[in-house]
């Protein structure tokens, strides 16, 4: 079974449009935890900087 091939020839119905909405959504979550992750860090380095 050739996975490319099949990726490929998939129709443009609405799986793909399902598939679309569950990128966008890991996006946001990315964003968010990315977010989240630059708060820790500058909480941290702020820490070290008063010590």
């Amino acid at each position: 079974m050739d996975w490319e091939t099949d990726e490929i020839d998939l129709p443009q119905n609405s799986d793909c449009s399902k598939l679309g909405d569950q990128n966008n959504k890991m996006d946001e979550e990315r964003r968010e935890l990315s977010k989240w992750l630059n708060v820790r860090t500058y909480a941290t380095r702020r820490k070290t900087s008063i010590r």
